[in-house]
Protein backbone atom coordinates (compact mmCIF):
# COMPACT_ATOMS: atom_id res chain seq x y z
CA UNK A 1 0.00 0.00 0.00
CA UNK A 2 1.30 3.31 -1.21
CA UNK A 3 1.21 6.34 1.25
CA UNK A 4 -1.63 7.93 -0.55
CA UNK A 5 -3.61 4.47 0.01
CA UNK A 6 -2.96 4.55 3.59
CA UNK A 7 -3.54 8.10 4.30
CA UNK A 8 -7.09 7.40 2.24
CA UNK A 9 -7.76 4.44 4.65
CA UNK A 10 -6.69 6.74 7.90
CA UNK A 11 -9.58 9.50 6.82
CA UNK A 12 -12.25 6.71 6.17
CA UNK A 13 -11.48 6.11 9.55
CA UNK A 14 -12.11 9.19 11.13
CA UNK A 15 -8.42 9.35 12.13
CA UNK A 16 -7.89 12.93 11.04
CA UNK A 17 -5.21 14.05 13.35
CA UNK A 18 -3.09 10.56 12.22
CA UNK A 19 -3.64 10.91 8.81
CA UNK A 20 -1.86 14.93 9.11
CA UNK A 21 0.92 13.46 11.00
CA UNK A 22 1.64 10.61 8.17
CA UNK A 23 1.31 12.95 5.59
CA UNK A 24 3.51 15.55 6.85
CA UNK A 25 6.31 12.41 6.83
CA UNK A 26 5.99 12.47 2.73
CA UNK A 27 6.69 16.60 2.33
CA UNK A 28 9.12 15.10 -0.03
CA UNK A 29 6.79 14.63 -2.50
CA UNK A 30 4.98 17.66 -2.33
CA UNK A 31 6.50 18.69 -5.44
CA UNK A 32 5.71 15.70 -7.68
CA UNK A 33 2.34 16.04 -7.57
CA UNK A 34 -0.94 17.75 -6.21
CA UNK A 35 -1.86 15.27 -3.84
CA UNK A 36 0.51 16.47 -0.28
CA UNK A 37 -0.85 20.26 -0.78
CA UNK A 38 -4.12 19.49 -1.63
CA UNK A 39 -4.86 17.36 1.10
CA UNK A 40 -2.95 19.13 4.38
CA UNK A 41 -5.13 22.25 2.67
CA UNK A 42 -8.19 20.16 2.99
CA UNK A 43 -7.05 18.63 6.56
CA UNK A 44 -6.58 22.62 7.81
CA UNK A 45 -9.76 23.33 6.24
CA UNK A 46 -11.40 20.35 8.87
CA UNK A 47 -9.12 21.43 11.74
CA UNK A 48 -10.77 25.37 11.04
CA UNK A 49 -6.89 26.45 10.65
CA UNK A 50 -7.64 28.55 7.33
CA UNK A 51 -4.43 30.53 7.11
CA UNK A 52 -2.76 27.86 7.12
CA UNK A 53 -5.10 25.95 4.67
CA UNK A 54 -4.52 28.93 2.49
CA UNK A 55 -0.96 29.20 2.67
CA UNK A 56 -0.55 25.22 1.41
CA UNK A 57 -3.73 25.51 -1.26
CA UNK A 58 -2.02 28.97 -2.62
CA UNK A 59 1.29 27.25 -3.35
CA UNK A 60 -0.25 24.12 -4.06
CA UNK A 61 -1.65 26.16 -7.30
CA UNK A 62 0.92 28.25 -8.12
CA UNK A 63 2.83 24.39 -8.66
CA UNK A 64 -0.29 22.47 -10.20
CA UNK A 65 -2.19 25.40 -11.27
CA UNK A 66 -4.59 23.13 -13.16
CA UNK A 67 -6.09 21.03 -10.47
CA UNK A 68 -9.52 21.95 -9.92
CA UNK A 69 -9.97 20.20 -6.99
CA UNK A 70 -7.38 22.45 -5.04
CA UNK A 71 -9.56 25.38 -6.67
CA UNK A 72 -12.56 24.35 -5.14
CA UNK A 73 -10.54 23.34 -1.56
CA UNK A 74 -8.99 27.13 -1.76
CA UNK A 75 -12.69 28.12 -2.15
CA UNK A 76 -13.44 26.61 0.53
CA UNK A 77 -11.57 28.49 2.66
CA UNK A 78 -12.41 31.68 1.65
CA UNK A 79 -15.94 30.83 2.69
CA UNK A 80 -15.02 30.01 6.06
CA UNK A 81 -13.14 33.34 6.13
CA UNK A 82 -16.05 35.22 4.69
CA UNK A 83 -14.10 36.48 1.75
CA UNK A 84 -16.82 35.33 -0.49
CA UNK A 85 -15.83 36.59 -3.95
CA UNK A 86 -12.42 35.44 -3.86
CA UNK A 87 -14.43 31.95 -2.80
CA UNK A 88 -16.47 32.62 -5.93
CA UNK A 89 -13.51 32.97 -8.36
CA UNK A 90 -11.70 29.80 -6.95
CA UNK A 91 -15.06 27.75 -7.90
CA UNK A 92 -15.70 29.24 -11.07
CA UNK A 93 -12.04 28.37 -11.66
CA UNK A 94 -12.42 25.03 -10.40
CA UNK A 95 -15.22 24.86 -12.86
CA UNK A 96 -13.47 26.02 -15.90
CA UNK A 97 -10.87 22.78 -14.78
CA UNK A 98 -14.05 20.77 -15.50
CA UNK A 99 -14.40 20.11 -11.40
CA UNK A 100 -17.91 19.53 -10.86
CA UNK A 101 -19.28 18.26 -7.44
CA UNK A 102 -22.58 18.76 -5.86
CA UNK A 103 -20.71 20.26 -2.89
CA UNK A 104 -18.79 23.07 -4.96
CA UNK A 105 -22.21 24.22 -6.35
CA UNK A 106 -23.43 24.43 -2.07
CA UNK A 107 -20.63 26.11 -1.77
CA UNK A 108 -21.30 28.63 -4.42
CA UNK A 109 -24.60 28.98 -2.44
CA UNK A 110 -23.13 29.83 0.36
CA UNK A 111 -21.33 32.84 -1.07
CA UNK A 112 -24.13 34.32 -3.14
CA UNK A 113 -26.13 33.93 -0.02
CA UNK A 114 -23.72 35.88 2.06
CA UNK A 115 -23.25 38.03 -0.77
CA UNK A 116 -27.18 38.74 -0.62
CA UNK A 117 -27.58 37.60 -3.91
CA UNK A 118 -30.66 35.08 -3.08
CA UNK A 119 -31.71 34.08 -6.49
CA UNK A 120 -27.86 32.94 -7.88
CA UNK A 121 -27.56 31.44 -4.72
CA UNK A 122 -30.88 29.77 -5.29
CA UNK A 123 -30.15 28.58 -8.90
CA UNK A 124 -26.25 26.60 -7.08
CA UNK A 125 -28.38 25.03 -4.91
CA UNK A 126 -30.59 23.75 -7.38
CA UNK A 127 -27.78 22.86 -9.41
CA UNK A 128 -26.27 20.55 -6.60
CA UNK A 129 -30.00 19.08 -6.08
CA UNK A 130 -29.59 17.67 -9.71
CA UNK A 131 -26.80 15.30 -8.47
CA UNK A 132 -28.44 14.38 -5.19
CA UNK A 133 -32.00 15.38 -5.14
CA UNK A 134 -32.31 13.87 -2.27
CA UNK A 135 -29.57 15.99 0.02
CA UNK A 136 -32.12 16.77 2.88
CA UNK A 137 -29.28 19.36 3.86
CA UNK A 138 -29.75 20.52 0.70
CA UNK A 139 -33.17 20.89 0.39
CA UNK A 140 -33.17 22.79 3.52
CA UNK A 141 -30.97 25.14 2.31
CA UNK A 142 -32.88 25.62 -0.63
CA UNK A 143 -36.24 26.43 1.04
CA UNK A 144 -34.70 28.56 3.45
CA UNK A 145 -33.68 30.61 0.12
CA UNK A 146 -37.60 30.22 -1.12
CA UNK A 147 -38.63 32.03 2.25
CA UNK A 148 -36.06 35.16 2.40
CA UNK A 149 -37.67 35.56 -1.51
CA UNK A 150 -40.69 35.29 -0.05
CA UNK A 151 -41.99 32.23 -2.48
CA UNK A 152 -43.60 30.42 0.56
CA UNK A 153 -45.31 28.03 -1.65
CA UNK A 154 -42.44 26.54 -3.24
CA UNK A 155 -40.29 26.11 -0.16
CA UNK A 156 -43.60 24.36 1.44
CA UNK A 157 -42.90 22.23 -1.21
CA UNK A 158 -39.30 21.53 -1.10
CA UNK A 159 -39.47 21.40 2.82
CA UNK A 160 -42.10 18.17 2.17
CA UNK A 161 -40.10 16.92 -0.16
CA UNK A 162 -36.97 16.90 2.95
CA UNK A 163 -39.55 15.74 5.28
CA UNK A 164 -40.97 12.83 2.96
CA UNK A 165 -37.14 11.97 3.14
CA UNK A 166 -36.05 12.47 6.35
CA UNK A 167 -38.72 12.31 8.30
CA UNK A 168 -37.52 14.56 10.79
CA UNK A 169 -40.06 16.81 12.66
CA UNK A 170 -38.29 20.51 11.95
CA UNK A 171 -38.60 19.24 8.31
CA UNK A 172 -42.55 19.17 8.80
CA UNK A 173 -42.37 22.27 11.02
CA UNK A 174 -40.78 24.36 8.69
CA UNK A 175 -43.37 23.31 6.00
CA UNK A 176 -46.51 23.87 8.51
CA UNK A 177 -44.53 27.41 8.59
CA UNK A 178 -44.03 27.95 5.10
CA UNK A 179 -47.62 27.38 4.46
CA UNK A 180 -48.73 29.96 7.48
CA UNK A 181 -46.54 32.56 5.64
CA UNK A 182 -48.28 31.61 2.24
CA UNK A 183 -51.64 32.40 4.39
CA UNK A 184 -52.71 29.11 4.07
CA UNK A 185 -53.49 29.32 7.97
CA UNK A 186 -55.75 26.08 8.06
CA UNK A 187 -53.44 23.53 6.30
CA UNK A 188 -50.80 25.20 8.73
CA UNK A 189 -52.69 24.79 11.41
CA UNK A 190 -53.17 20.76 10.93
CA UNK A 191 -50.02 20.24 9.96
CA UNK A 192 -48.79 22.03 13.57
CA UNK A 193 -51.18 19.30 15.11
CA UNK A 194 -49.30 16.27 13.62
CA UNK A 195 -45.61 18.02 14.72
CA UNK A 196 -45.29 15.50 17.82
CA UNK A 197 -41.30 16.57 19.10
CA UNK A 198 -41.46 17.80 22.59
CA UNK A 199 -38.93 19.90 21.98
CA UNK A 200 -40.86 21.96 19.15
CA UNK A 201 -44.00 22.28 21.52
CA UNK A 202 -43.49 25.90 22.03
CA UNK A 203 -42.82 26.49 18.58
CA UNK A 204 -46.12 24.92 17.32
CA UNK A 205 -47.80 26.95 20.06
CA UNK A 206 -46.52 29.89 19.02
CA UNK A 207 -47.22 29.27 15.32
CA UNK A 208 -50.80 27.76 15.91
CA UNK A 209 -51.60 31.26 17.67
CA UNK A 210 -50.05 33.34 14.65
CA UNK A 211 -52.05 30.87 12.55
CA UNK A 212 -55.70 31.43 14.51
CA UNK A 213 -54.74 35.57 14.96
CA UNK A 214 -54.62 35.35 11.04
CA UNK A 215 -58.06 33.02 11.41
CA UNK A 216 -59.33 36.31 13.52
CA UNK A 217 -59.91 32.99 16.15
CA UNK A 218 -58.17 36.12 18.68
CA UNK A 219 -59.62 33.63 22.14
CA UNK A 220 -58.19 30.44 20.64
CA UNK A 221 -54.73 32.46 19.19
CA UNK A 222 -54.50 34.27 23.09
CA UNK A 223 -54.67 30.69 24.18
CA UNK A 224 -51.77 29.28 22.10
CA UNK A 225 -49.84 32.23 22.53
CA UNK A 226 -50.14 31.91 26.75
CA UNK A 227 -49.43 28.21 26.24
CA UNK A 228 -45.89 29.10 23.98
CA UNK A 229 -45.15 31.25 26.97
CA UNK A 230 -45.80 29.22 29.70
CA UNK A 231 -43.63 26.51 27.73
CA UNK A 232 -40.91 29.05 27.95
CA UNK A 233 -40.92 30.28 24.29
CA UNK A 234 -39.76 33.89 25.78
CA UNK A 235 -39.06 36.77 22.31
CA UNK A 236 -39.92 39.35 20.27
CA UNK A 237 -42.48 37.31 17.51
CA UNK A 238 -44.48 36.12 20.57
CA UNK A 239 -44.85 39.19 22.48
CA UNK A 240 -46.15 41.02 19.06
CA UNK A 241 -48.30 38.49 18.66
CA UNK A 242 -49.81 39.05 22.11
CA UNK A 243 -50.34 42.40 21.71
CA UNK A 244 -51.63 42.24 18.46
CA UNK A 245 -54.33 39.93 19.81
CA UNK A 246 -55.07 41.93 22.71
CA UNK A 247 -55.37 45.27 20.39
CA UNK A 248 -58.02 43.41 18.31
CA UNK A 249 -59.84 42.32 21.92
CA UNK A 250 -59.58 46.31 22.33
CA UNK A 251 -57.20 46.30 25.04
CA UNK A 252 -54.85 49.05 24.28
CA UNK A 253 -52.98 49.25 27.53
CA UNK A 254 -52.45 45.31 27.86
CA UNK A 255 -51.29 45.33 24.31
CA UNK A 256 -48.88 48.64 24.67
CA UNK A 257 -47.10 46.48 27.49
CA UNK A 258 -46.26 43.26 25.52
CA UNK A 259 -45.70 45.40 22.62
CA UNK A 260 -43.28 47.40 25.04
CA UNK A 261 -41.73 44.12 26.02
CA UNK A 262 -40.90 43.12 22.92
CA UNK A 263 -39.20 46.44 21.98
CA UNK A 264 -37.07 46.09 25.19
CA UNK A 265 -35.88 42.49 23.71
CA UNK A 266 -34.96 44.49 20.15
CA UNK A 267 -33.09 47.10 22.33
CA UNK A 268 -30.70 44.58 24.28
CA UNK A 269 -30.59 43.05 19.55
CA UNK A 270 -29.57 47.10 18.80
CA UNK A 271 -26.53 47.45 21.16
CA UNK A 272 -24.84 43.62 20.05
CA UNK A 273 -25.49 44.23 16.11
CA UNK A 274 -22.98 46.22 14.01
CA UNK A 275 -25.98 46.75 11.06
CA UNK A 276 -28.79 47.69 12.96
CA UNK A 277 -31.08 48.36 9.84
CA UNK A 278 -32.89 45.71 9.84
CA UNK A 279 -33.51 46.04 13.70
CA UNK A 280 -35.04 49.68 12.95
CA UNK A 281 -37.27 48.25 10.51
CA UNK A 282 -38.85 45.69 12.31
CA UNK A 283 -38.94 48.56 15.81
CA UNK A 284 -40.52 50.80 13.92
CA UNK A 285 -43.39 48.51 12.25
CA UNK A 286 -43.98 47.41 15.80
CA UNK A 287 -44.26 50.46 17.57
CA UNK A 288 -47.01 51.81 14.74
CA UNK A 289 -49.49 49.07 16.62
CA UNK A 290 -49.48 51.19 20.26
CA UNK A 291 -51.62 53.22 21.42
CA UNK A 292 -48.77 55.69 23.22
CA UNK A 293 -46.65 56.95 20.14
CA UNK A 294 -43.89 58.35 22.29
CA UNK A 295 -42.10 55.24 21.90
CA UNK A 296 -42.35 55.22 18.35
CA UNK A 297 -41.16 59.08 18.18
CA UNK A 298 -38.42 58.14 19.83
CA UNK A 299 -37.53 55.26 17.84
CA UNK A 300 -37.52 57.57 14.76
CA UNK A 301 -35.09 60.27 15.96
CA UNK A 302 -32.81 57.95 17.32
CA UNK A 303 -32.88 56.36 13.95
CA UNK A 304 -32.85 59.88 12.18
CA UNK A 305 -29.69 60.15 13.84
CA UNK A 306 -27.86 56.90 13.00
CA UNK A 307 -29.12 55.96 9.60
CA UNK A 308 -30.90 59.86 8.63
CA UNK A 309 -28.58 59.81 5.30
CA UNK A 310 -30.43 57.00 3.88
CA UNK A 311 -33.55 56.87 2.03
CA UNK A 312 -35.25 53.78 3.61
CA UNK A 313 -34.95 55.29 7.26
CA UNK A 314 -35.56 58.93 5.78
CA UNK A 315 -39.20 57.53 4.27
CA UNK A 316 -39.99 55.18 7.52
CA UNK A 317 -39.74 58.44 9.13
CA UNK A 318 -41.92 60.62 7.14
CA UNK A 319 -44.08 57.31 6.75
CA UNK A 320 -45.10 57.02 10.62
CA UNK A 321 -45.01 61.15 10.77
CA UNK A 322 -47.63 61.01 7.81
CA UNK A 323 -49.45 58.14 9.18
CA UNK A 324 -49.99 60.43 12.77
CA UNK A 325 -50.94 63.39 10.59
CA UNK A 326 -47.51 65.20 11.81
CA UNK A 327 -47.51 66.47 7.66
CA UNK A 328 -45.73 69.13 8.30
CA UNK A 329 -42.25 66.54 9.54
CA UNK A 330 -43.23 64.64 7.52
CA UNK A 331 -42.95 66.64 4.01
CA UNK A 332 -39.86 68.12 5.52
CA UNK A 333 -38.38 65.16 5.54
CA UNK A 334 -39.25 64.53 2.45
CA UNK A 335 -38.10 67.48 0.63
CA UNK A 336 -35.04 67.32 2.57
CA UNK A 337 -34.21 64.46 0.87
CA UNK A 338 -30.94 64.30 -1.65
CA UNK A 339 -31.92 63.63 -5.42
CA UNK A 340 -29.81 60.68 -4.96
CA UNK A 341 -31.72 59.11 -2.67
CA UNK A 342 -35.33 60.35 -4.24
CA UNK A 343 -37.43 57.90 -5.40
CA UNK A 344 -41.29 57.59 -6.33
CA UNK A 345 -42.17 56.21 -3.27
CA UNK A 346 -41.50 59.92 -1.69
CA UNK A 347 -44.12 61.35 -4.25
CA UNK A 348 -46.56 59.36 -3.51
CA UNK A 349 -46.63 60.21 0.42
CA UNK A 350 -45.91 63.62 -0.54
CA UNK A 351 -48.44 64.80 -2.71
CA UNK A 352 -50.50 62.71 -0.14
CA UNK A 353 -49.45 64.73 2.98
CA UNK A 354 -49.77 68.30 0.92
CA UNK A 355 -53.37 67.24 -0.22
CA UNK A 356 -54.03 66.93 3.34
CA UNK A 357 -52.83 70.38 4.50
CA UNK A 358 -54.80 72.11 1.62
CA UNK A 359 -51.67 72.62 -0.57
CA UNK A 360 -54.08 71.38 -3.22
CA UNK A 361 -51.88 73.23 -5.99
CA UNK A 362 -48.69 71.75 -4.55
CA UNK A 363 -50.02 68.25 -4.50
CA UNK A 364 -51.31 68.76 -8.13
CA UNK A 365 -47.75 69.23 -9.58
CA UNK A 366 -46.67 65.80 -7.82
CA UNK A 367 -49.72 64.04 -8.91
CA UNK A 368 -48.79 65.30 -12.58
CA UNK A 369 -45.76 64.00 -12.57
CA UNK A 370 -46.75 60.50 -10.91
CA UNK A 371 -49.19 60.44 -13.66
CA UNK A 372 -47.01 60.51 -16.26
CA UNK A 373 -45.06 57.77 -14.76
CA UNK A 374 -47.77 55.21 -13.83
CA UNK A 375 -51.25 56.65 -16.17
CA UNK A 376 -52.93 53.37 -14.65
CA UNK A 377 -52.43 53.59 -11.12
CA UNK A 378 -55.67 54.25 -9.54
CA UNK A 379 -54.35 55.80 -6.34
CA UNK A 380 -52.90 58.64 -8.23
CA UNK A 381 -56.31 59.18 -10.68
CA UNK A 382 -58.64 59.17 -7.54
CA UNK A 383 -56.09 61.72 -5.37
CA UNK A 384 -55.75 64.11 -8.20
CA UNK A 385 -59.58 64.03 -8.85
CA UNK A 386 -59.86 64.70 -4.82
CA UNK A 387 -57.50 67.14 -5.02
CA UNK A 388 -59.12 68.84 -8.38
CA UNK A 389 -62.56 68.51 -6.95
CA UNK A 390 -61.41 70.36 -3.51
CA UNK A 391 -60.34 73.12 -5.85
CA UNK A 392 -64.41 72.98 -7.88
CA UNK A 393 -62.57 71.94 -10.48
CA UNK A 394 -65.74 68.97 -10.65
CA UNK A 395 -65.37 68.38 -14.72
CA UNK A 396 -61.69 67.73 -14.70
CA UNK A 397 -62.38 65.31 -11.18
CA UNK A 398 -64.99 63.96 -12.94
CA UNK A 399 -63.34 62.49 -16.04
CA UNK A 400 -60.08 61.06 -13.46
CA UNK A 401 -62.81 59.44 -11.18
CA UNK A 402 -64.10 58.03 -14.19
CA UNK A 403 -60.44 56.96 -15.88
CA UNK A 404 -60.09 55.31 -12.55
CA UNK A 405 -63.06 53.25 -12.38
CA UNK A 406 -62.46 51.69 -16.30
CA UNK A 407 -59.39 50.45 -14.34
CA UNK A 408 -61.10 48.74 -11.58
CA UNK A 409 -64.09 49.08 -9.52
CA UNK A 410 -64.24 50.69 -5.73
CA UNK A 411 -66.87 52.21 -3.66
CA UNK A 412 -64.64 55.70 -2.82
CA UNK A 413 -64.32 56.34 -6.65
CA UNK A 414 -67.83 55.82 -7.29
CA UNK A 415 -68.99 57.98 -4.49
CA UNK A 416 -66.71 61.24 -5.63
CA UNK A 417 -67.68 60.61 -9.23
CA UNK A 418 -71.13 61.18 -7.85
CA UNK A 419 -70.06 64.09 -5.74
CA UNK A 420 -68.82 65.47 -8.67
CA UNK A 421 -71.78 65.12 -10.67
CA UNK A 422 -74.35 66.69 -7.69
CA UNK A 423 -72.23 69.67 -8.02
CA UNK A 424 -72.31 69.42 -12.45
CA UNK A 425 -76.23 68.92 -11.39
CA UNK A 426 -76.30 65.67 -12.69
CA UNK A 427 -78.56 64.46 -10.41
CA UNK A 428 -80.18 61.51 -11.66
CA UNK A 429 -76.27 59.90 -12.65
CA UNK A 430 -74.98 61.70 -9.06
CA UNK A 431 -77.56 59.39 -7.62
CA UNK A 432 -76.49 56.36 -9.44
CA UNK A 433 -73.00 56.72 -8.47
CA UNK A 434 -73.88 57.47 -4.96
CA UNK A 435 -76.07 54.41 -4.45
CA UNK A 436 -73.58 51.82 -6.19
CA UNK A 437 -70.50 53.17 -3.42
CA UNK A 438 -72.84 52.32 -0.89
CA UNK A 439 -74.24 48.53 -2.42
CA UNK A 440 -70.25 48.26 -2.48
CA UNK A 441 -70.02 48.84 1.17
CA UNK A 442 -68.88 52.57 1.31
CA UNK A 443 -70.62 54.01 4.97
CA UNK A 444 -70.40 57.69 5.09
CA UNK A 445 -73.02 59.97 6.35
CA UNK A 446 -72.21 62.72 3.41
CA UNK A 447 -73.13 60.26 1.03
CA UNK A 448 -76.65 59.89 2.27
CA UNK A 449 -77.59 63.33 2.61
CA UNK A 450 -76.24 64.04 -1.13
CA UNK A 451 -78.19 61.28 -2.44
CA UNK A 452 -81.40 62.74 -0.84
CA UNK A 453 -80.66 65.94 -2.28
CA UNK A 454 -79.97 64.32 -5.73
CA UNK A 455 -83.65 62.70 -5.13
CA UNK A 456 -85.74 66.26 -4.20
CA UNK A 457 -83.87 67.84 -6.91
CA UNK A 458 -84.78 65.70 -9.28
CA UNK A 459 -88.22 65.91 -8.19
CA UNK A 460 -88.15 69.56 -8.65
CA UNK A 461 -87.18 69.16 -12.08
CA UNK A 462 -89.88 66.88 -12.81
CA UNK A 463 -92.64 69.54 -12.06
Amino acid sequence: MDYKEHFHSLIDEGNFEEAFAYLKKFSGYAYEDPFYFANMGWLYNQFHEYEQAKSCLLTGLRLFAQDGWMCAQLGCTYNRCMEYELALNCFEQALALDFDEPWLHYEMCVAYRELDQPQNAYEEIQNALLEVPEHCGYLEECGDLLIAMERHAQAAEVFEQAFSISGEPYDQMMMAECMEKDGRYEAALSLYAQVKDEALQRDVALHSGICLFGMEKDAEALEQLERSRQLGRDDTLLYQYLGRVWLRLGKEETADAYFLRALHYYERALEINEDRRWLYQEMIALARYMHDHQPLYDLLEQGLKEYGDEAWMRYQAAHAFSDDERYERSIALIQDTPAALYSSEFDYLLAHDLGRIDRRSEAIAVLEKLRQQYPQDTWVLCEYGWNLSALDHFDQAAELFRSALAIEPDAYCEAMLGWCLYHLEAYAEAETHLRISQEMGLRESWVDQVRNDCANRQLVEEH
